[in-house]
């Protein structure tokens, strides 16, 4: 599949519908997530306590907060898309 070429700011709009290939993967860390909780000031335990998280959450260890993967949409984007310039397109 062909990245997505950004010619200008309207160019977003063509992403509607649109199916993205898939990315490389991309490892959340436990560090990332503690860093994420101090920057935001959630430290609910089923982020930041690995202890607790391994006895209650249904997943048995901590999960990202939905916050820190909604703000890795746009490393993802940038991984798959070019700009005008980039593209060596008029």
């Amino acid at each position: 599949m062909p990245p997505l070429v950004v010619r200008n700011p309207q160019s977003p709009q063509r992403m509607v519908d649109r199916e993205f290939e898939v990315t490389e993967w991309f490892v959340v860390s436990q560090d990332r997530i503690a860093l994420f909780a101090e920057a935001t000031e959630d430290r609910q335990w089923i982020h930041v306590d690995r202890a607790r998280a391994s006895e209650e959450s249904p997943y048995g260890t901590t999960i990202a907060h939905g916050f820190l993967t909604l703000s890795l949409i746009s490393h993802f984007l940038k991984s798959r898309s070019r700009s005008k310039a980039e593209s060596g397109l008029p």
